[in-house]
């Protein structure tokens, strides 16, 4: 996974990040992504704690990511 400042890149979708709303250390954003000959909306949930991602899209369970270097 990539993120960039309004985007997110995954091995073979991506996602348009909207309607960023950030609330302490967690930013939830409203996404339109695509992929593979798709395209569908999303709700993305980030929380950032030191070094530490968890990532989660619409009803999922968060995924924990570390930050390369």
């Amino acid at each position: 996974m990539k993120i960039q400042e309004r985007k997110i890149w995954f091995y073979e979708s991506g996602c348009d990040l909207k309607s960023i709303v950030q609330n302490a250390s967690t930013w939830t954003a409203k996404a339109e992504c695509s992929g593979e000959g798709e395209t569908w909306t999303e709700r993305i949930r980030m929380t950032v704690s030191g070094n530490t991602l968890v990532f989660s899209k619409g009803k999922e369970k968060g995924e924990r990511y570390v930050r390369c270097r």
